[in-house]
């Protein structure tokens, strides 16, 4: 018989970077706006997010997606 059993990990076991910085701190020092962010974390999904303690990003997630070559849009 197939063991159906789902190992779950607690917040202490998942690895999360050390750089997490919440959508204000990005806004303040990267002028992204945080309908931009938004847009590009959880519509788009080209930015990893972490919802520890809020929504919050890795700030060398943001600089690797700034030297790709983000654009704003007319919307933004």
């Amino acid at each position: 018989m197939k063991n159906n059993v789902v190992e779950l990990k607690s917040l202490s076991q998942i690895n999360f970077p050390t750089d997490l910085m919440t959508f204000q701190e990005i806004e303040s020092k990267y002028k992204i706006k945080y309908a931009t962010l938004y847009k590009y974390t959880k519509l788009l999904k080209q930015i990893p997010v972490y919802t520890k303690g809020g929504l919050r990003v890795s700030e060398k997630d943001i600089i690797m997606w700034l030297s790709d070559g983000y654009q704003p849009s007319k919307k933004d």
